[in-house]
């Protein structure tokens, strides 16, 4: 439930695949993978983080593994990347 029609009518969109008018919603179709998304954004987002390859001088910032030659475009996956270098021991482990 909710109290604004564009949140119901996004809904519709991103979870069943219709419009309000009971159309069939359009998917955003890569072209340059397998990926589809209902939401034009989504897509947007997917293309920008997978397919474009940016020169050093461009606006993203890349992150660099010290270690090794991984590249991300994230600090989390770099962040997450590291741990494969960590010795197990020096790692914080957080038990259930």
């Amino acid at each position: 439930m909710t109290t604004m029609r564009a949140s119901l009518e996004r809904h519709l969109v991103t979870k069943h695949g219709q419009r309000p008018n009971g159309r069939r919603a359009k998917w955003f179709e890569c072209d340059q993978c397998p990926y589809k998304a209902k939401q034009k954004l989504d897509y947007k987002r997917h293309v920008l983080v997978k397919h474009t390859i940016f020169r050093e001088s461009e606006l993203v910032k890349w992150f660099l593994c010290k270690d090794c030659s991984y590249v991300t475009k994230k600090m989390y996956d770099l962040k997450r990347h590291m741990m494969q270098h960590e010795h197990p021991e020096h790692i914080n482990w957080f038990k259930c």
